[in-house]
């Protein structure tokens, strides 16, 4: 164990280590930082800022036993059933989503005359969630390589075991959603026939939009340690020390056995849930609408020529509120104050054709033609100003024709489409990929650079930082796809029925992060991918070279920054997340790149689907009210890369088969008088089962040392056989 273990010392790891696996620091040991730890073996609680943590092979410098380097990419996952079986949520039971909804509608219909119907409806929905969880690249499972429980610290009992380590979170979300709607429709019948049949159609609706979201973190009330809640020397981490021998124990304590105090730095704490950061990971807002509608369906010669023809606008405000701070807890809350909150304004205006020929009693041709300019989420914000993104605009067009056969009893359909959208946004990961790191960067700069005989003042820091970290919740870009549609319907028999449906989609994203993010942090582009910029040196740090950054960009001024002072090098300075500014940087147009690099090449896309469906109801006999069916599914191989010549490669193909069974009788009580149907839908049978890659760790390839196969970041295993059971009252 002596020749695996070290004494802590608040140092980085040296080559040696790093060759053994420990990559890094836990987090430098200082006045103002901390890394607090809850050993849930023994109660113990201590900072363990300044202690060795190790990692995985996604670096070069570190070694398998047989001496196989490692590889730089994204973080590497655990994948060995014999270790970790798939079935165990290594969340734990803390780890739940509670979610409560309730919602109604109201309607109602006037045939005011024989031709001009009004319709009136409201509709209310709300939805509560709460979800405590473990999330990105926790729970994390790492050797204990200490010999003591931090820097100086008692001896460590647990030296040379397997630990399991993990902050807590818990999203809560509440948004509610209503609207009011009514709607005219009038029947023209002009009395020349060559004027064809028409049908006009109007709508009015306001809707209100309420949205808030609050992602909190486990830590010590106050913000004792960092004037920022959230900062990591605040927060509480959870470790379980593990017996490898038993897998089944390989999951995350349970936060709710935490104690209500603990102990740090000779005070005592209440442990409680941190509020969000404002903007980043807290944010409430509001989004009023009003929409207009007018559409109108024409039929001429004898109805066969229609013509479908609609205008829709949508116009309206989102008022995003702003925050005080909670004087006790420290914390941002929203503030509902007007004066507080900022209005946007937004306009959307959507245009749609369509036209049907049915050239014969048999054969039917059609084409739709589509362009919108639409109102984006009223809840995203991108960059450069953490503001709503401007309308994203969009068209489409789909041909194709229908055939009608043997009297109506088989029916085809066959379509191709288009479709090309502009400015859509994506949300998920931004946080992490953006928010988080301009934080740590900021903050690690400022502790080199700002204060007393410093180069910054800290009134001017206040500017520089602000313009650094604006906070934004999803990123840009555009996509094009396009394919074909085919559908089969036969009824065999008067009982017996069959449907096919096959589709084939070619999609590809394009300009991913290209109008906010890329342009705002100034990286340039070799090829279709960004310059790395940032290049990994044989002893594992990293030098960032400022010619492949474009003047003016964030990373250009964080260079510059670093020039001001030798300890604010972006090679050296650690950030909170125990590694360098310039890996920091170099992450980042990582996971841009590989974010390019899934979707630009239709990596994820599975082209080809088909679908199979049949069944038969009984109408006499003994089995006389039951129907039966029987389905078939199947989805084409996903892409999860190319090899070094250019050719795609593939996953797994995804195919399962479903059964359905039906009871349906008449009923009658009283005044009642109706159908009762019992119907049990079995998806996937014969439960198949198994891992479904979904992107490698590194392009090409990777394979694992010791014979353990390609190493994938992520893959999705397959849905479990399930049953539903419903019934059904039609009356």
């Amino acid at each position: 164990m002596s020749a695996v273990t070290f004494t802590p010392n608040n140092t980085n790891p040296t080559a040696a280590q790093i060759a053994l696996g420990i990559t890094a620091r836990n987090a430098a040991a200082a006045a103002t930082t901390r890394r607090f730890i809850f050993v849930d073996n023994n109660s113990t609680f201590f900072d363990s800022s300044g202690t060795f943590v190790t990692g995985s092979y996604n670096n070069p410098a570190v070694r398998a036993p047989d001496g196989t380097p490692g590889v730089s990419g994204v973080t590497l996952s655990f994948q060995d059933p014999s270790i970790l079986p798939y079935e165990i949520n290594s969340g734990g039971p803390g780890m739940y989503r509670d979610t409560r909804l309730r919602n109604h509608t109201l309607s109602a219909d006037w045939r005011i005359t024989s031709r001009l119907t009004l319709n009136v409806s409201h509709h209310f929905q709300e939805v509560k969630i709460e979800n405590p969880l473990i999330k990105g690249s926790t729970p994390m499972i790492a050797g204990e390589v200490n010999r003591t429980l931090g820097v100086n610290g008692p001896a460590n009992p647990y030296a040379g075991q397997l630990y399991i380590d993990a902050p807590w979170y818990s999203e809560l979300h509440d948004a509610t959603y209503r609207e009011s709607r009514v709607s005219l429709s009038y029947e023209f019948n002009p009395k020349w026939k060559w004027a064809g049949t028409h049908r006009f159609a109007g709508m009015y609706s306001r809707s209100e939009d309420t949205d808030y979201v609050n992602q909190r973190r486990l830590g010590l009330a106050g913000a004792p340690f960092n004037a920022a809640p959230q900062n990591a020397s605040n927060l509480v981490f959870q470790r379980a020390y593990l017996d490898e021998r038993t897998p089944g124990s390989f999951i995350a304590p349970d936060w709710r056995k935490l104690p209500r105090t603990v102990t740090a730095a000779g005070r005592t704490f209440d442990l409680a849930w941190i509020d969000g950061d404002a903007g980043t990971t807290q944010s409430a807002a509001d989004q009023e609408l009003a929409a207009k509608l007018l559409v109108a369906h024409s039929h001429f010669f004898n109805r066969r020529l229609v013509i479908t023809v609609g205008y829709r606008v949508d116009e309206g405000d989102v008022t995003s509120f702003g925050y005080s701070t909670d004087p006790v807890m420290k914390t941002p809350r929203i503030d509902r104050d007007p004066a507080k909150a900022s209005v946007n304004h937004l306009k959307g205006i959507t245009r749609s054709q369509g036209v049907a020929l049915h050239v014969t009693d048999w054969l039917t041709l059609l084409g739709n033609r589509s362009s919108n300019i639409g109102i984006p989420t009223f809840t995203n914000k991108v960059l450069p100003y953490g503001t709503i993104p401007d309308p994203t605009r969009g068209q489409g067009e789909d041909y194709g024709f229908a055939l009608s056969l043997l009297s109506n009893r088989l029916s085809l359909k066959a379509v191709a489409f288009t479709t090309a959208q502009t400015g859509q946004t994506k949300s998920g990961g931004i946080n992490a990929q953006y928010n988080l790191r301009n934080i740590r960067i900021a903050d690690a700069l400022e502790t080199v650079l700002v204060g007393p005989g410093r180069p910054i003042s800290a009134a001017e820091w206040t500017a520089t930082r602000a313009a650094l970290t604006p906070t934004v919740n999803a990123d840009q870009f555009d996509e094009d796809s396009k394919g074909y549609e085919f559908s089969a319907i036969a009824n065999l028999s008067a009982n017996w029925r069959f449907t096919m449906n096959y589709s084939y989609t070619d999609r590809i994203r394009s300009n991913i992060s290209g109008t906010d993010a890329i342009p705002w942090y100034g990286y340039t582009f070799d090829g279709k991918l960004l310059k790395e910029g940032v290049t990994q040196n044989v002893n594992g740090t990293f030098t960032v070279n400022p010619s492949a950054f474009a003047p003016g960009g964030a990373v250009a001024q964080w260079i510059a920054l670093g020039n001001r002072a030798p300890a604010a090098n972006l090679a050296t300075l650690n950030t909170s997340a125990n590694i360098s500014i310039a890996e920091e940087i170099r992450n980042m147009i990582s996971e841009i790149n590989t974010d390019k690099q899934q979707n630009e090449q239709r990596w994820g896309l599975r082209p080809h689907r088909m679908s199979l469906f049949t069944a038969y109801d009984f109408t006499e006999g003994r089995l006389k009210g039951f129907s039966t069916g029987f389905g078939y599914r199947w989805q084409m191989a996903n892409i999860i890369g190319r090899t070094a010549s250019g050719s795609e490669i593939q996953g797994r193909a995804i195919s399962a088969a479903d059964l359905m069974l039906r009871y349906r009788h008449p009923i009658r009580r009283g005044k009642l008088r109706g159908t009762l149907s019992y119907q049990i839908n079995v998806a996937n049978l014969l439960n198949q089962d198994g891992r479904l890659p979904q992107r490698f760790s590194a392009i090409p390839p990777y394979d694992l040392p010791g014979g353990r196969g390609i190493a994938y970041s992520r893959f999705d295993l397959m849905e479990p056989r399930s049953l539903r059971l419903t019934t059904t009252l039609n009356y």
